[in-house]
């Protein structure tokens, strides 16, 4: 199986990134990982918006079957958010939160924001 783990970039500060860092750095299962960054420290930006036009291609060329995301609250849930659904629908979707504070950041949030979080395109 193909996986593609999406993230901050694994040198970035933080506690996602340390987790994406140890797959990188430990893993030796027979899934094949390939990563994608969508965040970094020098490049703040810039990775996400790379991420939106790289994604697809990706997919398509690695042979993806699950793509798995990495998600905080606030702006790393909308650009994850975003990514999800340029995922084909042939490929499985994993959204990994890791906000402790998560559950109240949907309560608190729109309408709009919950779809996004409860539906794929």
């Amino acid at each position: 199986m193909n996986i593609l783990m999406v993230g901050p970039e694994s040198d970035s500060k933080g506690g996602i990134a340390t987790v994406i860092s140890n797959f990188k750095e430990y893993y030796q299962g027979k899934n094949k990982i390939f990563y994608l960054a969508t965040w970094e420290e020098k490049h703040k930006y810039y990775a996400g918006i790379k991420a939106l036009f790289t994604l697809r291609q990706k997919i398509k060329q690695e042979k993806i079957d699950v793509v798995h995301f990495h998600v905080a609250h606030k702006s790393s849930f909308y650009r994850k958010a975003i990514l999800a659904r340029l995922v084909p629908r042939n490929v499985q979707v994993v959204f990994h939160m890791h906000a402790s504070q998560f559950d109240t950041f949907f309560k608190t949030s729109s309408k709009r924001t919950k779809k996004t979080h409860s539906t794929r395109a």
